[in-house]
């Protein structure tokens, strides 16, 4: 835990001499906007997940099939 602190630490203060001030808020931005499209992805992707169990727990393979094909 110490070990990445340390590192997160030198790594904004090299990427904050690299990049300049408005280009690494320009960083973040695209940073927080790819988190947050990797967040919504998982989500989906779980939810599906779950939706899938549930439909073949009640044999309805119909359903279960479309989904899936959608999904994909």
């Amino acid at each position: 835990m110490l070990f990445n602190l340390v590192v997160s630490l030198y790594a904004s203060r090299v990427i904050l001499q690299v990049l300049g001030v408005s280009d690494l808020g320009v960083y973040q931005v695209v940073a927080g906007i790819v988190a947050l499209f990797t967040y919504i992805n998982v989500s989906l992707a779980e939810s599906n997940s779950r939706f899938l169990a549930f439909e073949l727990g009640k044999i309805f393979f119909q359903i279960a099939l479309l989904t899936l094909i959608i999904a994909v």
